[in-house]
């Protein structure tokens, strides 16, 4: 925000300045029929603080509108985001900014109009202002620029990041998954044995939905914002102290759901109908407790100690799945991960998995096509067990990436403001200099100048000022863009692909600002140019 206002700043700036010259004649003959000094600056003061409040009032109504596309974009982690919006302290700044802008910045020339030698202003032969007056816009599109290709590279730095997260493998196939939520009948619960036979009918009926390819149910699924641990220990001995446990992620599922969700299996094997009261306890791990807690060897075979659930045999280990986030599960601290067969929890524990758990399925079809015919065969022959939470898991891994995707936007959106004012400004430079030295190009052009030599003097002067802008910009960004690491994935601060990609955009968008301009130039005829001497 604080680059976007300097960057607006020294446009107006800019254009205040070319504003005050080109009325250097009117200024001259005020002060000749007697306006003194102090008349000339009120009237320009005046003149620039009515134009900032005007521009402030579209302002507060391009706001009021942008903040309603912004906010629609903002994640549902963003605290209080419905009390956002324009107030009487918005009011208050908005009109502060403003005015403070418009004298700030109609100072300089409203003291320069002021000045002006009404004998001098007045002489037709008189062109154009001082050098140290060419200095300053130069230097105002330097800042420009330079501070246009900072805010370029945080937001190509983000595009870069977000792009890298989503070709991140999150192991498992995120495609044409549909999760859902429900509720059980009342009817269904009255017992344990009431319950499993609850859930194994209901998946039979979402299995046998045309379309529908595999039915699973699990307590959690990977990237929402549920989770669930357990802490166990090697072997079957006695409980450890709190201490020497380890912790891991603990899904609670059915056989099919590596099915549903295509996780690879590297040893062993997964659960099956058979894995139930009756039998041993069994579970799945996955590759990476294998590795933390079995090196080198095989953990199939294997018992570990659940808390509550006492000892388990290990029949299989599958692939690691990203749950806590594409960029951050690689830094959790809790990354084991176990699987406990559905039908093994036991009696006591029944009641309380009628809450909670998550219906997943793997369609042929795209998956919110299949959501009327869900909800028709989750509710069931007593049209009791409503579904809700419904979503793909496509939608599910875009909401674990809002937060990153909301500040590349707002990067973007201040990017791009800031490449329309920078062009803005180059282009309002120019076309006034074109206008300044309109003199000296019909001279040129009368001793023989060709249109593409004064197209190419005009061209060198704007781009010098756009490549200094790039090179400080392209200094300040190599130094601030490391404030924003934690925010990036996969990708460097200092990234030369995006800083390149910057400079490309930000020279083209330049030469292109400075062409139109250029190209007026060659059309002086010096016949008109010269017409005053």
């Amino acid at each position: 925000v604080g680059f976007v206002l300097i960057i607006a700043c020294a446009n107006v700036a800019n254009l205040l300045l070319a504003r005050s010259t080109a009325r250097q004649r009117e200024f001259a003959i005020r002060a000749a029929l007697g306006a003194d000094r102090g008349r000339v600056v009120r009237q320009l003061l005046t003149e620039s603080v009515l134009l900032s409040l005007g521009a402030a009032m579209i302002g507060l109504l391009l706001a009021r509108w942008g903040t309603r596309l912004v906010l629609a974009a903002a994640p549902g982690s963003l605290p209080r985001s419905g009390e956002i919006g324009i107030d009487p302290y918005v009011l208050l700044f908005t009109l502060v900014v403003s005015v403070v802008t418009g004298v700030l910045f109609g100072v300089a020339p409203a003291f320069h109009g002021a000045n002006a030698n009404p004998q001098e202003s007045l002489k037709e032969g008189a062109r154009g202002a001082g050098g140290g007056r060419h200095r300053a816009e130069g230097v105002f599109v330097a800042v420009e620029v330079g501070l246009a290709v900072i805010l370029l590279a945080g937001a190509g730095l983000m595009i870069e990041s977000l792009w890298r997260l989503w070709q991140v493998d999150p192991g498992f196939n995120t495609r044409n998954i549909l999760t859902t939520q429900f509720a059980l009948s009342p009817k269904a619960i009255g017992s344990p044995q009431a319950i499993r036979l609850a859930y194994q009918q209901l998946l039979g009926r979402a299995a046998a939905i045309p379309g529908v390819q595999s039915a699973a149910i699990t307590s959690v699924v990977p990237l929402s914002e549920r989770n669930s641990e357990i802490s166990f220990w090697p072997g079957t001995g006695p409980q450890p102290p709190q201490d020497r446990m380890t912790s891991a992620m603990f899904y609670v599922v059915t056989p099919d759901y590596p099915s549903v969700m295509q996780i690879p299996l590297r040893h062993g094997r997964f659960f099956t109908d058979r894995d139930n009261l009756a039998s041993p306890p069994v579970v799945v791990i996955d590759d990476v407790l294998a590795r933390h807690m079995f090196p080198g060897q095989d953990p199939v075979g294997r018992q570990i100690s659940l808390m509550v659930f006492g000892p388990v045999e290990i029949v299989g280990v599958a692939g690691h799945v990203k749950h806590w986030g594409l960029d951050s599960d690689d830094t959790a601290k809790i990354r084991d991960q176990i699987y406990f067969p559905f039908l093994q929890v036991p009696d006591k524990f029944m009641s309380e998995a009628v809450a909670g758990l998550t219906l997943v399925l793997r369609t042929a079809p795209e998956p919110l096509s299949l959501v009327s015919a869900v909800r028709a065969r989750v509710a069931g022959p007593t049209q009791d067990q409503p579904i809700y939470a419904v979503r793909t898991m496509e939608q599910i891994i875009s909401g674990s990436l809002a937060e990153r995707r909301f500040t590349m936007l707002l990067l973007i959106i201040f990017a791009a403001t800031a490449l329309l004012l920078a062009a803005m400004g180059i282009y309002g430079v120019m076309s006034y200099a074109v206008t300044r030295r309109s003199h000296e190009l019909g001279i040129r052009a009368a001793l023989g100048a060709s249109r593409r030599e004064i197209l190419g003097l005009v061209l060198r002067q704007g781009m010098k000022l756009a490549a200094l802008g790039m090179a400080a910009g392209l200094l300040a960004a190599l130094a601030l863009t490391r404030f924003m690491a934690g925010l990036l994935y996969g990708v460097r601060p200092a990234d030369p692909a995006t800083l390149a990609a910057v400079a490309l955009l930000l020279g083209g968008i330049a030469l292109l600002a400075c062409y139109i301009p250029a190209r007026r130039a060659t059309a002086v005829d010096p016949v008109v140019a010269l017409r005053c001497e």
